[in-house]
């Protein structure tokens, strides 16, 4: 399987005890079943480039497990914590390299869209989006954000990383304002009867302003609580919505010849559900993959 998509994932992803994390090992589970990918194990991210990214404070409050900063993500605080997480930027660091070479890899792990410089926030610790715009910063990163809620934390590290560009497409604000390098698309409203064909609408509208700003990578965050059963959604999206969302990115930017590097992101559904909705983004990235081997 040297030739299957590139997955990144580590069992320590998911801490002992973990409900909020618990996803992740369905979605492995069901990529390894399904034959989806090959895995790639991460290093951990040093604690050097932690300090590089968010402010000294608050990361060596994190890993001593010092309130209030070691909770402001509102995730219980554990040492299994402290490494999933380093892992899971790892994983980011490494999924970026798969994906320049390969030109489509997925890293099972959360983006973590809501952590600032200062702090974390909305059950996200450090922000693995913005880390690959620090660790390449001769190169032009943008950021395709499908959660149902907005990445503020992002937003506000594009303030500071000029190679940084953020596209955001969410049914819930979250504190975002929009900037030079922070596009915002509100989804449509929910409760009509075209609140699917809208919310494609919007994504392709997205996707136009994505290409024009031709990057370097795309890092795509793939949120599922926007769907229907999600106890967080505001927009109910349909399972087919989503996955059409899901072929319509990954052709695109395949298309295109833009790598990409995707991320799971929000879904609050019990983790068997979430691996069912996933495998549709799996199947996409498949495609996109194999359209890459076929003109290389």
């Amino acid at each position: 399987m040297t030739d299957a998509l590139p997955l990144v994932f580590h069992p320590a992803y998911v801490p002992p005890d973990s409900l909020h994390f618990a996803r992740l090992a369905a979605v492995a589970a069901m990529a390894k079943r399904c034959g989806l990918g090959r895995e790639h194990v991460p290093a951990p991210l040093s604690e050097a480039v932690l300090k590089q990214l968010h402010d000294p404070l608050y990361v060596d409050d994190f890993l001593a497990g010092r309130q209030p900063l070691a909770g402001s993500s509102h995730l219980p605080w554990s040492s299994g914590l402290v490494d999933a997480v380093r892992l899971m930027l790892g994983g980011q660091k490494l999924g970026a390299s798969l994906a320049w070479e390969h030109g489509v890899a997925i890293n099972l792990a959360c983006g973590f869209h809501h952590a600032h410089p200062q702090r974390g926030g909305g059950f996200c610790v450090f922000n693995g989006l913005a880390l690959l715009a620090l660790l390449h910063p001769e190169r032009r990163i943008a950021v395709l954000d499908c959660d149902e809620h907005g990445g503020d934390g992002t937003e506000a590290f594009a303030e500071r990383l000029h190679n940084l560009h953020t596209i955001s497409v969410f049914g819930t604000r979250f504190g975002l304002r929009g900037g030079v390098r922070s596009r915002l698309f509100r989804a449509p409203d929910p409760g009509g009867d075209t609140v699917d064909d809208g919310y494609l609408r919007v994504i392709d509208e997205s996707l136009d302003a994505l290409l024009l700003m031709q990057p370097d990578l795309v890092v795509y965050q793939a949120g599922m609580d926007s769907h229907r059963d999600d106890p967080r959604a505001t927009l109910k999206l349909r399972s087919e919505t989503l996955a059409t969302r899901d072929q319509r990115v990954f052709a695109a930017l395949a298309t295109a010849r833009l790598p990409v590097l995707c991320v799971l992101a929000g879904a609050y559904q019990p983790p068997a559900r979430v691996a069912q909705l996933y495998e549709a983004t799996f199947r996409a990235a498949a495609a996109a993959h194999q359209v890459w081997r076929m003109r290389t």
